[in-house]
């Protein structure tokens, strides 16, 4: 099985504290990293990955603050699964993933980074998705991978528009 090396999390997991409250939340009221959010529906956002596993790790994050899935309307939750599934389209497109795996953790010991917000990570994996440099640091800078994907949502019909 191959092992994804990411050195570059390590920011992520020797960071202080986030600041009071959740980061998704703070990200909808317009503080943080904004630029990350490539779109938004009704119900629901998809955002980059500040600590991404690969090129192209995309977060689609519900606007309620729910722990757990089972907490999600209907609604909530059909446009959450409408827009991973149109995110994934566009990760084949546009950055030639061969393969996307989907995963939610909730809480700590399931692995949650961000506790407390359900959310769905979308890790593109494999074909022209590279792991890890030479240097052992993300091969594609995120800014430049938020740009090619924000300019794929701008430009493809789906249940996000920026």
């Amino acid at each position: 099985m191959e092992e994804l090396w990411t050195p570059w999390r390590m920011r992520y997991i020797t960071s202080p504290p986030p600041k009071e409250g959740c980061v998704f939340c703070r990200l909808l009221g317009g503080d943080g990293a904004t630029e990350l959010v490539l779109s938004r529906g009704q119900h629901s956002f998809v955002v980059m990955n500040l600590y991404p596993y690969t090129v192209g790790h995309i977060m689609v994050v519900p606007f309620r603050h729910l722990a757990r899935c089972g907490e999600l309307t209907a609604d909530e939750l059909s446009e959450v699964v409408h827009s991973a599934a149109h995110t994934e389209r566009v990760l084949r497109d546009r950055l030639g993933a061969e393969t996307v795996h989907y995963g939610i953790n909730l809480g700590r010991p399931a692995g949650a980074g961000v506790e407390g917000h359900v959310h769905l990570h979308l890790v593109p994996r494999g074909g022209r998705i590279p792991i890890h440099g030479s240097d052992g640091d993300l091969p594609v800078p995120l800014e430049e991978t938020t740009r090619v994907l924000r300019d794929a949502f701008a430009s493809e019909t789906g249940p996000h528009r920026p």
